[in-house]
């Protein structure tokens, strides 16, 4: 742990960052698992929920098994290499018919990109960016 318990001490802030970190990753992937499974085949909310790059490809993995239809994705830390894995399930994908993801980190010719070409010609999608 920190040196002395001092959280804001400077030379701490690598290691607060480190398990700051895989905290984060270990909680996103069971929050994923959770969320999907409570919402099968309906919709799923993880509005806000830290889900980052590294939880992509448990959050595809649950919302095909789980046969999400609406994904609520708002307000969390996903980058390009998220939005580009979750553009990467929307192309075989066929259950899920909403998708929200405003408010992370995703940019519009790369992230963003990949996934309007994804659901491009899917009659009735919703995609929110």
């Amino acid at each position: 742990m920190p040196s002395q318990g001092a959280l804001s001490n400077p030379n701490d802030k690598a290691l607060v960052q480190a398990l700051e970190d895989t905290m984060i990753e270990a909680y996103g992937k069971v929050i994923v698992e959770i969320k999907c499974k409570a919402g099968a085949g309906g919709e799923v909310s993880l509005r806000r929920k830290m889900i980052r790059d590294c939880h992509a490809e448990a959050l595809c993995e649950a919302v095909n098994k789980y046969e999400v239809k609406e994904l609520y994705l708002n307000n969390n830390q996903l980058g390009d290499a998220g939005a580009e894995a979750i553009a990467a399930m929307l192309r075989t994908n066929r259950s899920l018919t909403i998708l929200y993801m405003q408010g992370n980190k995703i940019g519009y010719h790369a992230g963003g990109k990949a996934l309007r070409e994804a659901v491009k010609g899917r009659k009735g999608f919703l995609l929110n960016l």
